[in-house]
């Protein structure tokens, strides 16, 4: 059990909590905060209230234990959904034995972290998975992909993950090109409402050439257009292919007769495949979903909202069908013409990987009862979810982010996470 789960064990059980609400006293210093304003905390909802006493009596009705379930981001999160299914089943039967008269849990509530919530997500999509859930709690999660996937997939990771994943092109290609679950982290069709987030030109804010496409009034396809494209800006350019395979194990694994390119431009097929099932409506999310993330803007949580391939290019130069002549695998390509272009440094609010317009994502989506969103940054062209963060007094949710990784180590994550949970305890009916 990590130090975050000991923790969330240790807070849910204290028993000094259920003492303090029996004799109506002043609850302990950590559930005390969960009277205050939500907006304070980061709420975006006009209809959150804090918990009251007769909510944390419900509560204290119940024991929570803490089990996690770990998933293989090699596989599909579809099929890691499966998986944390049959271990949902398993767990539930732990509590329920063969001739037990009264099931001592009915159902579990679900605490994600990061890529975590596109396994639940996965989960939703198998007939009848839900019902064994009591609610979610996403942290964190990349809602509609991130675009520091084609960055690292072009350039390299970036700090420590450089060790683990590759430090430039050649070493991170071979590992998410094999790896379903982060192909499947890449901006979905409708990352920031099907707007174009790969940009080319001297500002991002005018651009000389964008993708995904919008001509025609076409809806944004980056499957096409940017991840199975050869194209010199394309997920993998045909310069690139060889590194799909440096050690020849795809191609021994596929056999004679396809091509390693074929294989990952149809792992490209599954990627929109599992982007359009999870997205339907009543599909998305479970209808007792809560989520929080953060969207700072200080230098170290800035995000890649966009990648922008930033040269001094002439305004109406057709840089489409342009030629790949040189890449260094880390943020600096050339093309025909003598054209030189760079990678900008991440410019959106964000936690470092994942940019605002992802959090920020479930805020209109059917099943998200709140969404909770902290740091000192905002989500451009969500005017009115700014607003409502702004119009918070003395609100901690505005104080700077956090990273991504240890999100649960800010209080203010905490403080959503266990606001949600006293949220869901209440449909619970088995004490």
């Amino acid at each position: 059990m990590t130090s975050d789960q000991q923790q969330l064990h240790l807070q849910l059980n204290d028993m000094a909590l259920p003492r303090a609400v029996a004799k109506d006293a002043p609850l302990p210093d950590f559930w005390s905060r969960l009277e205050q304003d939500p907006k304070q905390w980061g709420s975006t909802s006009s209809q959150a209230q804090p918990a009251n006493r007769e909510q944390l009596r419900q509560l204290c009705r119940y024991r929570f234990d803490i089990w996690a379930c770990g998933y293989n981001w090699l596989q599909s999160n579809l099929e890691s959904g499966k998986d944390l299914h049959a271990y949902i089943q398993k767990v539930l039967n732990i509590y329920n034995p063969e001739g037990c008269s009264k099931p001592l849990a009915k159902k579990v509530i679900i605490v994600t972290h990061s890529m975590g919530g596109l396994v639940l997500r996965g989960l939703l999509q198998i007939p009848g998975a839900a019902d064994n859930i009591l609610g979610v709690v996403h942290g964190v999660q990349p809602a509609a992909g991130a675009p520091a996937v084609y960055k690292r997939m072009r350039a390299g990771f970036e700090g420590v993950e450089q060790v683990i994943f590759g430090r430039d092109a050649a070493e991170a290609v071979p590992v998410i090109a094999n790896s379903p679950a982060l192909l499947e982290m890449l901006p979905f069709a409708n990352y920031n409402q099907g707007q174009p987030w790969l940009k080319v030109g001297l500002s991002a804010d005018k651009p000389v050439i964008e993708w995904p496409s919008k001509a025609d009034g076409k809806p944004a396809n980056p499957y096409k257009d940017i991840y199975a494209s050869e194209a010199w800006y394309g997920l993998i350019p045909d310069r690139n292919n060889g590194l799909i395979d440096p050690a020849g194990i795809v191609a021994k694994r596929i056999g004679p007769g396809k091509s390693v390119r074929k294989s990952f431009t149809d792992a490209i097929d599954d990627v929109e495949e599992f982007h359009t099932a999870i997205t339907q409506p009543s599909k998305a999310y479970h209808p007792q979903t809560w989520a929080h993330g953060a969207i700072g803007s200080a230098d170290k949580r800035l995000t890649w909202g966009e990648v922008h391939w930033r040269s001094d290019v002439i305004q109406g130069l057709d840089l489409s069908k342009a030629a790949l002549l040189k890449d260094d695998g880390n943020d600096r390509i050339e093309l025909s013409a003598g054209i030189k272009l760079q990678i900008a440094k991440p410019a959106q609010s964000g936690d470092g990987t994942v940019p605002s317009w992802s959090l920020a994502a479930p805020a209109q989506a059917m099943g998200v009862q709140d969404l909770h969103l902290h740091g000192d940054g905002s989500v451009p062209g969500h005017a009115g979810l700014n607003q409502r963060r702004v119009d918070s007094p003395d609100a901690k949710a505005r104080q700077p982010g956090y990273d991504h990784q240890n999100s649960y180590k800010d209080e203010r994550a905490l403080w959503a996470t266990f606001h949600a949970i006293v949220q869901i305890s209440q449909k619970a009916d088995w004490a």
